[in-house]
Parts: C-alpha cells; structure tokens; sequence
C-alpha cells in the first residue's frame, strides 16, 4: 500500500495517522488519549473517520476504548514511495528468490527458507502500479535432527558469537531468524517481509513462487 503525503484524513496529516496505528498496534486507547496524540481538544471527528475507514474499531472488552481496525495493519505498514512497474517489481522478486537460494545454502545459518508465497496487488497480472511487494516466507532450523534444547543451546550460542548487544532477552532469542530475514530484505523498502502465519491469518490469495528447495 502506497500513500499520498499531501492526504488529510480529519484534518490531520496521513503521516501522522499512520504512525498513529504503529504506535498503537495490540493496545488500545480512549478517545481523550487520541486527542492528546493529535494534540486535539476533541478526537470525536477524527475516531469517528477512522473508524468508518476500518482504522479503528470499538474495543468490545473495554467499551469506550478503541483498537486497530481490520484495514490498520495494510495501513500502517504503509509507505511513502516512489510507485514501482512491472518490470522492476520482478527483478525485485527475482533477486530475492536468488538470496533465498543463497541463504539457504549458508550453512552458518541455523534457519533455512522452507517457502515463499507472494500475495496482494503484485499476483493481479494486469496490475503495473505497486507501492510495495509482500512476500510471506516460512523458515524451519537447518537441522532437524536435534532436539528441542540442543537446538536452544545452538542459538543461545549463534547469538552471543554475533557480538550483538541485544535490548531484552525475545531479540536475542529471535536473532537467529532475523538474521536469515535481514539478508533476504537487504533493506529493501519496497520489499513487505511477513512471517507465514501472518499470510494464513489474514487470509488472503497468495501465489507459490519457492517450495521444498524449489522454485515455481
């Protein structure tokens, strides 16, 4: 999803509506709290736009508070850039495809691409306009052989081998994932990294381009 700069939603800048839902994310928060965001006196033109947008949605455990609607995740996730065309958006998808066959012949690595979908405007054929390219990888450890606490025990140690000052404990648990997912974006801003689950949960139409060491 690609936005517009010079877009108002209420009145307020589209930039600081989409970090906005960044910063909300899994929480929730009353009308008085979105005021103070905005530095509103009244949030109730602007909760009421968001909400018909499906930016946000009443909160039905704690009524009078608000949470990320079902369209905030494309939403926030948004970004401001130059729209790609057909022809570049594929060799995005193609270099990407090579790092995956290169990734998964690191054998420093500890997790392996198992699959690749792509999903969203990139799988219309007729489609020759995209703000981004979303793509949902699944990884699983390069050897499945071990258990569950050797496996542990070998990312407990690929992290600290790393040098890597981590901020809390998840990040260090996480780095041996990351690590595969960093190189595989290249920080690419026209590429959308989604874990797998994310793809099954929103359910959405997805096309195979990368299967069990193959491509499709």
């Amino acid at each position: 999803m690609r936005l517009d700069r010079s877009e108002r939603i209420a009145g307020q800048p589209v930039k600081k509506v989409r970090d906005f839902l960044r910063y909300l994310d899994s929480g929730d928060m009353h009308p008085d709290g979105i005021a103070r965001r905005f530095g509103l006196r009244d949030a109730t033109a602007l909760v009421t736009e968001l909400v018909k947008r499906g930016l946000l949605a009443p909160y039905e455990r704690r009524p009078g508070r608000y949470v990320q609607g079902p369209a905030a995740l494309q939403f926030a996730a948004a970004k401001f850039l130059k729209p790609l065309n057909r022809e570049k958006a594929d060799k995005i998808v193609r270099e990407f495809l090579e790092r995956v066959d290169a990734a998964n012949q690191k054998s420093d690595f500890l997790w392996s691409v198992e699959k690749v979908h792509v999903f969203g405007s990139y799988i219309n054929p007729a489609k020759d306009d995209f703000a981004d390219i979303d793509l949902a990888i699944l990884l699983k450890p390069r050897d499945e052989g071990m258990s569950r606490r050797q496996f542990d025990e070998l990312e407990d140690q690929r992290a600290v081998e790393s040098g890597r000052q981590f901020r809390n404990p998840l990040e260090k648990v996480l780095f041996p994932r990351q690590e595969v997912r960093r190189f595989l974006k290249v920080r690419n801003p026209y590429i959308s990294l989604h874990d797998f689950d994310e793809l099954e949960r929103l359910g959405v139409e997805s096309m195979v381009l990368f299967s069990h060491g193959e491509r499709h």
